[in-house]
Formats: C-alpha cells, sequence, structure tokens
C-alpha cells in the first residue's frame, strides 16, 4: 500500500513507528498513554503516516542501545513488519544509541529531541511565521543534525531521497567522508542563519523599544504545544485564523497592544531550543504581560502546566509571583457544566493573580479576558510625576 501527503495527493509520505519507551521511575500507565498519543500527535505533524504505536516497558535501559539485543530484534522485526521508513523512539537518545538503532532495524531513527525540533520546525511554517521565525527553528534542529553522526530526517521543504533522508551532492562518496561533508555544509549554513538572526534581532529589539517609547504594551502569549495559544491570539487580535506570531492589536477601549506568541513548550525541550529561539523567548521576558494559556479540557495540563512553568524559571520569570502572569484555561466551552463551574470559581489560586476560563473557539469569556487584559496593564502603567515617567 501506498500512502499519499494530504496536502499533496501525488506525493509520498514517510511509513513511522512510534514507540514510547516507559522506564521503572516514570509515572503509571495514564501518563504513558498521554505521552504515546502526544509523541504520534507531533510525528504526525512532521508529515508522517502513523502505522503502528506502542509502549515499551524498560527495567534497565542499555547504554548502546537503550532496548537491548531482544528489544532492537523486535523493533527490526516490527520496521520489517510494517516497511516502515521512520522509527521514532520517544525518549532522548545518544548518539551511539541512535546509530545502534538505525544499523539494527536498517531505518531513520528520529528520536524524542529531534522530533520536537522538527515539529517546532512545521508549525513555525503551518503558522505563517515571519522570517525570523523560521530561521529559529532551521538553527535549532541543524545544530541538533550537526552533534549526531548520522544522516537526519529532513522537512518536505528540504533536499529528498526515497527513506526521507537529507540527500548530498558530494558525488556519492559512502561512509565517514559523506559524514564529514554534511557537517561541513551544516557548520556554513548554521554560521549564516547565526548572522542573519542577529541582524533581524538587532532590528525587532529596535522596533520593541520605539513602540515601547510609544506607550504601546506588549503581551505574550505562552503555552504547551496545543493548548490553543494560536488560537486565542487570532481571536484577540480580531483575525480569522491563526497567523504570524506577532502582531498588532486594539482592546475594546481602542488601546493599541502588541500581542507575541511564545515558543510553544513541551515536556523535555531540547536546550537547542530555547538557544536558538532567543529572540522569540526575549520578546516573552520583555513583556508587559503574560498569559499562562492552559488547555481546560486537558487531563494532563496540571502536568504540562508545569513544563511551561519550567520554561519560565530559565528566562528568569516566576511562574508563582511575577505579577505580570495570567492564567488563561482555554478550550473552556469543552467541559462539563459542573466542570465549567468549577473552573469558574479559581479566580484566585495562589499563583500570580487571577485565572480565566475562556473559548477561543466559541468566543466565551472572551470579553472578560479583554476587560482583564486592560485593568492588568492600567495597573502596571508608569505614573508621572514631576521628572517624567515612574515605573507603577
Amino acid at each position: 500500500m501506498t500512502l499519499f501527503s494530504e496536502t499533496d495527493p501525488t506525493a509520498p509520505v514517510a511509513r513511522a513507528l512510534v514507540v514510547t519507551p516507559i522506564l521503572a521511575t516514570d509515572p503509571p500507565a495514564p501518563a504513558a498513554a498521554a505521552r504515546l498519543d502526544e509523541a504520534v500527535r507531533l510525528t504526525r505533524g512532521i508529515g508522517a503516516a502513523v502505522l503502528h504505536a506502542e509502549t515499551v516497558s524498560l527495567e534497565q535501559p542499555k547504554a548502546n542501545s537503550l532496548f537491548g539485543r531482544p528489544g532492537l530484534e523486535r523493533l527490526g522485526g516490527l520496521v520489517e513488519a510494517f516497511h516502515a521508513d521512520l522509527l521514532v523512539i520517544d525518549h532522548p537518545l545518544t548518539a551511539l544509541q541512535q546509530r545502534t538503532l538505525e544499523r539494527g532495524c536498517l531505518v531513520k531513527v528520529l528520536d524524542r529531541c529531534g522530533l520536537i525540533l522538527e515539529a517546532l520546525g512545521e508549525s513555525q511554517g503551518a503558522q505563517g511565521a515571519d522570517a525570523e521565525a523560521r530561521m529559529q527553528a532551521d538553527l535549532a534542529i541543524l545544530r541538533f543534525q550537526r552533534g549526531r553522526s548520522v544522516r537526519c530526517w529532513s522537512r518536505p521543504d528540504k533536499r529528498w531521497d526515497g527513506l526521507g533522508f537529507q540527500t548530498a551532492s558530494s558525488g556519492g562518496i559512502p561512509g565517514d567522508a559523506l559524514l564529514e561533508s554534511h557537517r561541513r555544509l551544516l557548520t556554513e549554513r548554521i554560521a549564516g542563519l547565526k548572522r542573519g538572526l542577529a541582524d533581524l534581532r538587532q532590528r525587532k529589539a529596535r522596533t520593541r523599544e520605539r513602540r515601547r517609547a510609544a506607550g504601546i504594551p506588549s503581551v505574550a502569549l505562552v503555552g504547551y504545544a496545543g493548548a490553543g495559544v494560536s488560537t486565542l491570539l487570532a481571536r484577540l487580535s480580531g483575525r480569522t485564523s491563526p497567523g504570524a506570531a506577532a502582531v498588532g492589536a486594539s482592546l475594546p477601549s481602542g488601546r493599541a497592544v502588541d500581542l507575541v506568541m511564545g515558543l510553544p513548550v513541551l515536556a523535555d525541550l531540547p536546550h537547542g531550543a530555547i538557544t536558538a529561539f532567543a529572540a522569540t523567548l526575549d520578546a516573552v521576558r520583555e513583556a508587559d504581560l503574560i498569559l499562562h494559556v492552559r488547555d481546560a479540557a486537558d487531563p494532563e495540563q496540571a502536568a504540562r502546566a508545569m513544563a511551561v512553568d519550567t520554561l519560565l524559571r530559565d528566562l528568569g520569570i516566576d511562574p508563582v509571583n511575577d505579577p505580570r502572569l495570567l492564567e488563561v484555561f482555554t478550550k473552556a466551552d469543552r467541559l462539563a457544566g459542573t466542570a465549567r463551574a468549577a473552573l469558574a470559581l479559581r479566580m484566585l489560586d495562589g499563583k500570580a493573580g487571577e485565572s480565566l476560563p475562556v473559548s477561543a473557539a466559541t468566543g466565551m469569556g472572551m470579553d472578560d479576558l479583554a476587560s482583564l487584559i486592560e485593568r492588568r496593564l492600567d495597573a502596571r502603567a508608569p505614573v508621572l510625576d514631576e521628572k517624567g515617567p515612574v515605573p507603577a
């Protein structure tokens, strides 16, 4: 059976297997099922068709292949049975473990770090992100690829061969020479991206300073991937569909604000992603108000909120005491009546301030959210005295 891309019916897509290793120290089954579901969603997000997905219990991870010889042979059998050309291991792998799995299974292997970076890159393209966001995604992917002595998965907008590997125009030279040539090309591309990003970052910083001097505040939206951040930004900005990661908008009073979408958060977010997306994260760090967007209908939303809190701490933002933080529970329309009422009672939850249930899809609570944003911005507005503005 030949599988085809949903966007281009004539283009074959990768056939993927997804495996989530569960270590003896990991949480029990419900969390394991949620992890596997997320890995499947991310794999589909990079343009692959998931033919089979499963969790595998590991009492003692092996240094050379993670799964050991019996597990490696079983994975190889699954790859052969499903005629797969991509094996996604939802766990960080060392370069040795990745090479061992690829040689043992005769298939391209993508670990959780690589999967997250590719998914971030795909999301930037799908959202119509600006040049800076796309360059940041490419930089994170290329840095990760350079650190692995393997040929790497490539998104559909790159060069492909029949199995979804990135091809090289090195005259067909095999082995170490090809890998060294590939690393050299990656290094050159990384250097070019870093130069371009440095220039863009300086220009955007100057733009933010000019708008701040003009009295236009910024509101950053951060949340776990899939929480509905882009949909909420579109609703607040008056757009009909999710689009760019930074837009100008007007509050009901007519007050102009800048809306900025932060990096989509995922558990085990690679450090390389945080480094590459420094410009986006700088905009979050400098924002006048930060909306922590949570999916009210997600049974795992409490654990995923902790992942967002971890990122905020990495940015020097205290998720408990920073007065700029406001929790927004999206997709509240999907809750049953009793659950929605219970959520509405959480206006004060002991964190940084109010929490608010809304639905960007139906518009429920959006007027309340806009009014609350206005009040919070007013509370943080500078107070004028004879010598000029004094921070509130």
